[in-house]
């Protein structure tokens, strides 16, 4: 027969070993968070010529991705809720929204990549028309 003294010696054991390895996140030193965070994906074409724009910087709250040289990009380990999308282009180009156009918007589904529907259109600020006389 197994005495008291005995179980809870193993109950202790038990309790260590679950804490120590209740840390571990995969190795990398980052605990894997799920059910708060998703992913944003999308495109960003010129919009006189519908070509690519690569090196487009994508915010969305802290995180960030620029696009790659077909336009697409992916930020992810967004907190899930609607976000604010702010484009910020190379700041050695003229890449500007179009007149009307706001920063977008997004829902972000946690666990999941939520993949814009609309495409979103940058211009040249040369091509901006000029503001009509008041």
């Amino acid at each position: 027969m197994v005495s008291s003294k005995t179980w809870i010696l193993v109950a202790v054991a038990v309790a260590i070993i679950g804490v120590s390895l209740s840390g571990c996140g995969g190795g990398s030193g980052t605990p894997i968070v799920t059910g708060k965070v998703g992913s944003v994906s999308g495109r960003i074409l010129d919009l006189m010529t519908t070509l690519p724009l690569g090196g487009v910087r994508v915010t969305i709250g802290s995180k960030f991705a620029d696009t790659d040289a077909q336009g697409y990009f992916t930020v992810t380990d967004i907190p899930k809720g609607l976000q604010s999308i702010a484009i910020t282009p190379d700041p050695a180009t003229n890449w500007v929204l179009p007149p009307g156009s706001q920063n977008p918007t997004v829902t972000v589904v946690a666990d999941d990549t939520v993949v814009l529907d609309t495409t979103i259109f940058l211009m040249d600020s040369s091509d901006v028309p000029p503001v009509p006389p008041t």
